[in-house]
């Protein structure tokens, strides 16, 4: 799994999210880059008296040229293939509601050309299919400043997966679980308040980790999460709801994986049905010893 980076500011970077071990990848490519346009300027075109400088010495063709070659190359030698496109997990966690911050990690870095300036950075994502979307919150890192209240990710919605596990956040503690969210609802409504509603509605796959609640509260309703939250993502293209189940031992993960494929299900069907949707996303469930595969595929 690799961390975002993200660093702020008004020119180049707007953000930059890539995987610290990229980091020797970038300055191959930022050298290559750097040689090419030195290159270009040997015999600069000259315009009546004005000789053409700066970056338009290599002209934008030959730049979208660069990025092209550069990713394609890149996804090759990482074994992806000839294509441009591959899935990821992008996971929420870490949120801090004290000061509105979030962590977000991926299963797959973000291709070095991110972190070589502003334009291979939004040519990268157009040739992967990508979306840059806000998160409205602070990046939770100790370095991050304080005045920085938004930041971006790069999405393909048609590949990537949301990823909500336990360590999402953790729950308020004070007040009765019968007047406030299941940990379950509680991610997914604290993620409708990080995206906005176009982003949610694009988004295709989630998985979201469950668990029977506490002892003591196993007799109240409202502590069993049976679907609620996933309204938020309705209309929309939810395709997959993943749900990974964990219980006090595997017979009772088995049952507690039974029943809740049914709960969820039902309330899905209910709640699409009750907005005229009929393109209800399929639920799907895992064990939580088939968890370790999935975070490691």
């Amino acid at each position: 799994m690799a961390d975002v980076i993200c660093t702020h500011d008004t020119g180049m970077n707007t953000m930059a999210a890539v995987a610290s071990k990229t980091y020797n990848d970038v300055e191959v490519v930022r050298t290559t880059f750097l040689n090419l346009r030195r290159s270009a300027y040997i015999q600069r075109p000259v315009v009546g008296r004005h000789e053409v400088s700066g970056k338009h010495a290599v002209t934008c063709q030959l730049r979208a040229t660069i990025w092209s070659l550069s990713i394609r190359q890149e996804h090759v030698s990482k074994h992806y293939g000839d294509r441009c496109h591959f899935d990821r997990r992008i996971e929420f966690h870490n949120h801090d509601p004290a000061t509105d911050s979030i962590s977000v990690t991926l299963s797959r870095p973000y291709p070095t050309l991110f972190a070589v300036c502003r334009e291979a950075r939004y040519e990268a994502a157009k040739l992967m299919g990508c979306t840059w979307v806000p998160v409205n919150g602070r990046y939770n890192s100790p370095t991050e400043p304080a005045h920085i209240t938004q930041f971006e990710i790069c999405i393909n919605f048609k590949l990537d997966t949301i990823n909500l596990r336990t360590r999402f956040l953790t729950p308020p503690p004070q007040g009765s679980l019968t007047v406030r969210p299941n940990p379950q609802q509680y991610r997914l409504d604290t993620l409708a308040r990080l995206l906005d509603s176009d982003t949610l509605q694009r988004i295709e796959r989630i998985v979201i980790n469950a668990q029977p609640p506490a002892s003591q509260h196993r007799l109240e309703i409202d502590a069993w999460w049976k679907g609620e939250g996933l309204e938020i993502f309705c209309p929309g293209r939810l395709k997959r709801v993943i749900v990974i189940t964990r219980g006090d031992s595997d017979r009772a993960s088995r049952d507690y994986s039974h029943w809740l494929e049914v709960a969820v299900r039902d309330g899905v069907h209910d709640r699409w049905t009750e907005r005229g949707e009929t393109n209800e996303p399929k639920v799907e469930m895992l064990n939580a010893w088939r968890e370790m595969v999935l975070t490691q595929v």
